[in-house]
């Protein structure tokens, strides 16, 4: 499977985002196979705009869902821009209840749950192998050469499922703390990944006037 180039529309991003929203409005519980990878499948647009959780991508020109990565390994997507040679990998897990963090038997503080250390592990594997296969022909097939740059993201949980104060400060240290052999995995709940896209969306909207407004 091959990156697909795909021209962004701020139009049809709007609509996509509303139709986010309604998603996040219509359940507390949002599952991976059910809602999440369905609706990214079709949202394009969206997944152009997660270009922007690197600084060297912005609003992606090329993107892929179910994304094969050298054998066993496959991303829920993968969204760049080849002329930056820069991509970001990602993952996206449930929005369940215990998404980040889960009670363990009788202890005074949550874990962090199977989901999110899952697909924590899952983005880790995905540089290895990425750095493994690097001077590969077919990593050069997939990405037009051997040094191109990666970041990962985990979106997983919701806002409202924190128990506490305790939980938030954990899961922002977490994101903001931990880089995997120099690369950074970006951590969100869904309800982050919508506030995300509207920043986008008007950050957009604000370069289109500015560009018009110069003719």
């Amino acid at each position: 499977m091959q990156l697909v180039s795909q021209s962004f529309s701020l139009q049809r991003a709007r609509a996509e985002c509303e139709a986010f929203g309604g998603l996040l409005a219509s359940t507390r519980d949002l599952q991976e196979r059910k809602d999440i990878l369905p609706f990214f499948a079709k949202s394009q647009n969206l997944l152009l705009l997660m270009g922007g959780l690197s600084a060297d991508i912005g609003v992606a020109d090329c993107y892929a869902t179910e994304f094969p990565i050298f054998g066993q390994y496959r991303c829920d997507a993968i969204v760049g821009k080849k002329g930056a040679q820069s991509y970001c990998v990602i993952e996206f897990e449930s929005g369940a209840n215990d998404g980040i963090f889960s009670k363990v038997g009788r202890k005074s503080h949550t874990e962090w749950s199977r989901s999110f250390e899952r697909g924590f592990s899952q983005v880790v594997d995905w540089f290895y192998v990425f750095d493994d296969f690097r001077q590969n022909d077919e990593f050069r097939t997939k990405f037009g050469s051997s040094n191109v740059s990666f970041i990962g993201a985990l979106i997983i949980g919701r806002d409202d499922h924190f128990r506490d104060e305790s939980e938030k400060n954990r899961f922002q240290w977490r994101k903001n703390n931990i880089l995997v052999g120099s690369k950074k995995i970006v951590c969100m709940t869904y309800d982050e990944l919508l506030a995300f896209f509207n920043v986008q969306i008007v950050n957009f909207e604000d370069m289109v006037r500015e560009q018009n407004a110069t003719r």
